[in-house]
Parts: C-alpha cells; structure tokens; sequence
C-alpha cells in the first residue's frame, strides 16, 4: 500500500516527524511519498491577518502526485491550518482517496480535523498508521484502529488512544531516502524531485565558532519535554491525552549510530543540533556516556537546548568537552507574575546563576540564546520592564530570540483567554497570528535592543524611564515602532554581510544568499 505524506515544512526540509513515518512505513513493507511544501504559496490579507494559500499550479502539482497512491496524509502545526484545510478540500475534490489529518494540530483538535478529512490520527503515528494500511490492504475493517477518529456513515467513530512507543530505539532513522521525495523549489517555482545536490544545499545553516555559517544537521535523542508550561502543546498531550510516561529517550548507542550514518551519508554537515526540548534533562549518568561517545565518534562542534533547573555544572562540562559550543534557555519574562501564569517558578535569581554557569568556564562557546515571549494579554507595562532588567542583568554577551505568545488550542493559557473573553475567534486570533513576528510597541522595541549587548545599560534606564514610556507606549505609536524594527532589522543583517566581507568570507555571503533564494516562504 502506498501513502504520500504531505507537510508544510520548515525552509531547511527538517521534518522529523514525517520522515520517521515514512521510514518506519518502508521498514514495515509499504510505500510512502513525500511531498515537502515549504512555500508555493500566495498571501491574502483578511480581516488583518494575512492568510496564506497555495498557488493553483502548486495544487494542481500536488494532485498529479497523489494518483498513484491509496491514502493521502497531511502533517500541519497550527499555523498551517489554512493551507491545510485548502489542501484537502482540492484532493478531494480531484480524487475519492481517503486524506488523513495527523500532527500537532489535529491531535490537539481532532473534533474540528475530522470535519473535514476523513480520518484524524492523535498522537504518535506509527503504529497506528501501520496498523491501519495494513487492515485496509487487507480489506478488513479499519474502524477500530487506535488513535484515530473517522468519519463514518454520517457518524464520528472516537477511538480510544494507544500507549506511547517506549523503546524509541525500535523506530527506525528519519528517511531521507530521496527516490520518492520533493520539495517546492521557488527558483523554479515549481515542485520538484528532492535531489541530494539540492537537499544539501537546503541544510540549516549554523555559525561555528568561526563565525562561518556551516551545514547543520538535527537530532533528538527523547520525544516529550519534562516542563508544565501553559504556553505549550507539550503540555495539553501530558496532561489529558496521555496518562502513562510522557518523556522517553534512546539509547546513546542508537544515537551515535544515527550520527556516523549521516555524517558518512553527508560529508558537508559541520554542525549538529540536539533539537530536543530540552536536552540537559537527561540524567548526568547519561549526558556522561553521551559525551565520551559523542567525543569520540563524531567530534563535531554541536547546540543544545537547555533549561535553569536541568543546567548543572557537571553536565555543561561533560557536552563542552564533547564539543557543545551554543545553548539556548528559554527565560521567557521577567515578570514573577507572568511565569506563575506560565506555569514557570524559576526566579530571576535562579536565570542569572545559570547564566553565569555559561558565561564562565574555560571553553570558547558562541554568545547563549535567551528566549523571551512578548504580547502577553495579560502582561502590563511593568511586566514588560520587568523582563527588559532582567536581560540587562544577564552576564555579556548573549543573543535575546523574542516569540510573540500564541494561545495554541487546549493550552493553559488558551483556556484562560477564552475563560475570560479575550479569546473569541480562534481562526484569526490564534491560527493565523505568526508567532515568530512580535508587535510593535515602544516597550517591544527597548526589549528586541536588549538583544545588542554594545548599548551601554545607562541607554537603557534613562530609554525605560516613567516619563517616555507613559509618552511613546501607546497605541498611536506601534506602527512607527513597527516600522523601526524592521528597518534595524535591516542594518543589523546589513552589518553582518560587512563584517563578513571585511573578514573575507565571500563563502558566507553567497551560501546565505542561495539559502534565502532557495528556501524564502511565505510564513
């Protein structure tokens, strides 16, 4: 039997929860095709939002590629829905093979996914989704697989939710296999075969120590996160979808096993990424034998993410002797207000410490990451200045990643907005908000500055002074401060590309531009 896996993704193409299902389908003797759409698409703007939909000749494409197959599956965050939802009503309009809703967004919201498609997976698919071509290659009734929702008969069928994989060692390596693979290509405006040439050429790229931006491959060694934030759909699948353990990790052998296969599969890739949510939760016992392997098995400098209450001395060494040269903490506010609403009880006290655990230590490291979330409903003018000090107080240098907050569905702080009325179109309030664009307002903008650790402090405190916050944090100003960001934005990349030309580094400067060219989407 035969599936293609359609997902709007990421411009790098990392996509691993796709590409373990195909692989884990291909293992189990079926065909998966994979269509990687990440662009092909035009913006509209409706009711303020914009509204992104795909091209007629991008959907006309995608249906081409789905006539041989016998089920169609579509894996979206909640950003996507649109495109999503466009998707499937056009294949099936062009065709009668059954489409498949799975992901983040659908497992969150199954009630609203089953509407429309005909099956809705929730949570982990892949033992369910052999489950269920199997049972539909053989003929027989499908009905009762666990996991999914159908649509049956004018009915829902709701069926109960099956354990989690526990031994993530039995799932096989992301596929990227690439003799059924394909990507929007904006060069050529066009689907196209995924080619290894081209695949390489879309690597996420990631400065190494040298300041050159190097390919960059990413891995998790867990699925699940330990943190409780309200923020977070890591939380709604804790919390109510499964009652059992949540976090689970591999093997480190199975890891190192996964890593020499890619490093000898691409020889370019000069930078590995831990993408877990947080690595450092893994126990000191484990972050030691993952070390001396890694050390000795791979030797490329790596990132990682971590947190103030997993980051301990022990455990940063052990990685910055294996060759970690970049971590990013997520410290979200420095209002104690805001982080009870997030359900986050670090003290600003406990952020510094484990700051200055980064910022001292014999290792070279490039500048650590802080993120930080801004346009919180609830957050007022003291909570923002609240978080401005405390990044003021961080030990130099760092790089501050600002997020606007967005309520995702069944989230703590979704059902707060809604229990209190701010919340009242989740369409435009929710799926079309980009989360990665904070608004503009003056407060918004000291904190983005923040992030340029050469400002002397004193610019700062006299910027954040009552008198012009109370003169220029108004609604009236918000699309100047907008316009002000983008255009530093502007001469901060500008900066870059002179730096890099005063350095020599010509190589930068045309991967860059051929990355952007490449993998620029409509967000």
């Amino acid at each position: 039997m035969k599936i293609a896996l359609i997902c709007p993704s990421p411009p790098d193409l990392y996509a691993p929860g796709v590409r373990t299902l195909s692989a884990y389908l291909k293992k189990n003797h079926h065909q998966a095709r994979l269509i990687l759409l990440a662009g092909g698409t035009e913006r509209l703007r409706f009711g303020g939002r914009f509204v992104y939909s795909y091209q007629r000749h991008i959907i006309d494409q995608v249906i081409e590629l789905t006539r041989d197959v016998d089920l169609i599956g579509l894996s979206f965050m909640t950003q996507y829905f649109d495109r999503a939802l466009q998707l499937t009503k056009e294949l099936k309009q062009a065709s009668r093979k059954p489409v498949v809703w799975g992901g983040i967004h659908p497992t969150l919201c199954p009630e609203e996914g089953i509407a429309y498609a005909d099956m809705v997976c929730v949570g982990e698919g892949e033992e369910a989704l052999l489950e269920l071509m199997n049972r539909m290659e053989q003929g027989t009734d499908y009905f009762s697989t666990r996991n999914f929702w159908f649509r049956k008969n004018g009915q829902v069928v709701r069926n109960e939710v099956r354990p989690l994989v526990e031994d993530l060692d039995t799932l096989p390596f992301q596929d990227y296999e690439f003799g059924d693979q394909y990507v929007y290509d904006p060069l050529k405006d066009s689907i196209v075969p995924l080619t290894e040439k081209m695949f390489e050429a879309l690597f996420s790229l990631a400065p190494d120590l040298d300041g050159r931006l190097k390919p960059c491959y990413n891995i998790m060694t867990s699925r699940g996160c330990p943190m409780n934030c309200a923020f977070c759909a890591s939380s709604v699948l804790k919390n109510k979808l499964y009652s059992h353990k949540y976090v689970r990790y591999r093997s480190v052998e199975n890891v190192m096993q996964e890593l020499e296969q890619i490093k000898a599969r691409f020889p370019s890739i000069r930078i590995i990424q831990f993408f877990d949510d947080i690595l450092f939760s893994q126990s000191k016992e484990y972050i030691e034998q993952l070390s001396l392997e890694y050390k000795r098995r791979i030797g490329l400098p790596f990132y990682a993410q971590a947190s103030v209450t997993t980051l301990t001395d022990e455990k940063l060494e052990y990685l910055l002797d294996a060759g970690l040269i970049w971590v990013e903490i997520g410290i979200q506010s420095g209002s104690d207000r805001i982080n009870a609403i997030y359900r986050r009880t670090v003290s600003n006290s406990k952020v510094l410490e484990a700051a200055n655990k980064l910022n001292c230590h014999k290792h070279k490291m490039l500048s650590p990451c802080y993120h930080v979330i801004l346009d919180n409903p609830w957050e007022t003018n003291e909570d923002v200045l609240s978080t401005l000090d405390l990044i003021l107080s961080l030990p130099r240098p760092y790089w501050i990643k600002l997020s606007s907050l967005c309520l995702f569905p069944k989230t703590g702080v979704y059902e707060k907005a809604k229990q209190e009325g701010l919340l009242t179109n989740d369409l435009e309030q929710v799926y079309r908000k980009p989360f990665v664009y904070v608004a503009g307002s003056y407060l918004n903008y000291l904190v983005y500055l923040a992030g340029f650790c050469y400002f002397p402090r004193s610019f700062f405190r006299i910027l954040a002074s009552s008198g012009l916050v109370r003169l220029f944090q108004r609604d009236s100003s918000n699309l100047y401060f907008a316009r002000l960001y983008k255009l530093t934005e502007v001469v901060r990349k500008g900066g870059r590309a002179v730096r890099a030309l005063l350095r020599g580094d010509f190589g930068r400067l045309a991967q860059r531009i051929e990355f952007l060219m490449r993998a620029r989407t409509n967000w």
